[in-house]
């Protein structure tokens, strides 16, 4: 391998087995490497390091595991990395914060912990940052990301505390939030009321404990294209607001306050008009209908 020269490998979903072998450092001029969608395994090795021109490092789906070696802190160059879905253990490296070039990084179930670096502040073309389902139980303030210009932010079931950050809703570029399924409280600050009409597309706050009193223009969000989940919260829901169900155009509202959070009857369905006149269930091959008026049929099939 040593005497070719290659700047992309993309391996991608080819059931390759085996571990990534240390001699792949020799290619000096490699730029891509992809192994995403396989079945490896095993350590990275440390020679990885060596690959001072690579600029994207994509092994996702796989089931790599051991901790990211430290010798990845020379990748300079790197512009995009994938490392999810796979059985890595130790912590999210702070080695990080040296892939100054590093414009997307995505974390999502990949075995390792927390907390987030702060060091990530520095990455100042990062705007895609996807870190979900982080092991540990450790939890850790909203990492810092002020004058950072994102696209998509993810950081679902992180161990977040803490409140909303308010430089977040004067992202101008941001199109996707979800901090899902953390530990955020507070109420929600007044410079994300307008978020979802003006700029993001998708945002998420859902399994939180966030508090106070939900956004009119979150409530009354008719837009189409922007889609908004506040379920789960302990957010301050009455008179009118009271009455929209659990789905108030495109925001999802169930359980999204102290009073709809019960475990037995979910309250915010009571006003919810099933619009079909029959509803069908086949369990075991008996198909029951139904009815609107609660009369019901039954059917046995042989």
């Amino acid at each position: 391998m040593s005497t070719l020269i290659f700047y992309d490998r993309s391996l991608g979903g080819n059931r390759i087995t085996g571990s990534i072998p240390k001699e792949i450092a020799n290619i000096s001029g490699l730029q891509v490497l992809v192994v995403e969608f396989n079945q490896m395994s095993g350590n990275l090795p440390p020679e990885l390091g060596n690959l001072s021109q690579l600029q994207r490092l994509q092994i996702s789906s796989n089931n790599f595991t051991g901790e990211l070696p430290a010798t990845l802190a020379k990748l300079t160059s790197l512009q995009i990395v994938q490392l999810s879905d796979n059985q890595f253990s130790g912590k999210i490296p702070d080695f990080i914060q040296s892939w100054t070039n590093l414009q997307q990084l995505v974390i999502q179930g990949s075995g390792v912990s927390g907390p987030i670096p702060s060091g990530l502040a520095v990455l100042g073309y990062l705007n895609d940052l996807r870190i979900s389902d982080l092991n540990g139980a450790e939890s850790s303030p909203f990492p810092r990301l002020r004058n950072m210009s994102m696209k998509n932010l993810i950081l679902r079931s992180c161990n977040i505390n803490g409140t909303l950050p308010t430089y977040l809703g004067k992202m101008t570029s941001l199109q996707t939030l979800d901090l899902s399924f953390n530990k955020l409280t507070g109420p929600i600050p007044p410079q994300y009321e307008n978020l979802i009409r003006r700029i993001v597309a998708y945002m998420y706050l859902t399994g939180n404990f966030l508090t106070g009193d939900v956004p009119k223009e979150w409530i009354n969000n008719a837009n189409k294209k922007h889609y908004l989940d506040i379920s789960y919260n302990n957010f301050s829901i009455s008179g009118s607001q009271n009455n929209q169900g659990c789905q108030a155009e495109n925001t999802n509202l169930f359980a999204s306050s102290l009073t709809r959070n019960d475990t037995g009857k979910v309250s915010c369905l009571e006003s919810t008009v099933c619009s079909k006149s029959k509803l069908f269930f086949l369990v075991n091959f008996l198909e029951i209908a139904l009815s609107s008026d609660q009369s019901w049929q039954q059917t046995y099939h042989s």
